[in-house]
Parts: C-alpha cells; sequence; structure tokens
C-alpha cells in the first residue's frame, strides 16, 4: 500500500478497488475452479497469474496483455457474449487445459522503475 500512495499526485494512474482479504479471493476462486476475466484493457495481468497460481483454469479476453504473463487456458472476443458464453461452456464440459505462467516475478523491478521515473 505504500507503494502505491508513494505515486499519488503524479501522472501514473493505479486505481485501488479496497482492501480484499487474499483470503476470501482464494477461497472465491478455489470455489468456482475457473477465473473468467472479460477486461478489453490491458493489465499487469496480476489476477491472471494468481488464478494460474491457485491452480485454476484462466478464461480472457484474446489480448496481447494476456499472452504477455501466461498461456491461458481458452480466450475469447471480450465483445462477443456469445463467444465469452462459449468458452465458459467448455470449462464446465471439463474441455479445459490448465494455464502456464510464462512470466517472471519481477514487481520490484517494476516499482524501481516507475519511482525512477517519478517527477516530484
Amino acid at each position: 500500500m505504500k507503494k502505491i500512495k508513494k505515486f499519488r499526485d503524479t501522472n501514473i494512474d493505479i486505481l485501488n478497488i479496497g482492501n480484499v482479504a487474499k483470503k476470501e479471493v482464494i477461497e472465491v476462486l478455489k470455489a468456482t475452479g475457473t477465473l473468467v476475466f472479460p477486461s478489453p484493457i490491458g493489465t499487469f495481468g496480476l489476477p491472471l497469474i494468481e488464478g494460474c497460481q491457485l491452480g485454476t483454469f484462466v478464461i480472457c479476453s484474446d489480448l496481447p496483455y494476456a499472452y504477455d504473463v501466461l498461456i491461458p487456458s481458452a480466450t475469447f472476443d471480450p465483445y462477443s457474449e456469445e463467444d465469452i458464453a462459449n468458452k465458459m461452456l467448455m470449462s464446465l464440459e471439463g474441455k479445459l487445459k490448465k494455464p502456464q505462467i510464462i512470466i517472471e516475478d519481477k514487481l520490484d523491478e517494476l516499482i524501481e522503475r516507475l519511482d525512477s521515473k517519478m517527477v516530484i
């Protein structure tokens, strides 16, 4: 949280959705077995990695950010309800493979790079 607050009043936008207990996130992901991440906006892919680490299937938008961090179980057109529904059906039918993480943990390096570019 301190690292995020550090970027307040800079030109770097960080949206904090609030505190969510990790235990809750883990319980929800394990209970569902599949993470559906329909974001049409590029992200760091952290929810995708967390889902993968917990052994859940990961279904996400067919956009570059997904392939930057993992090989997803399936992808879909985020603007197509039919495509999303078809991939969810594949999950229910057990037709998906487990995702694979392809990125190394470099969070500290990222924070350092952002910090070095801050103009105060």
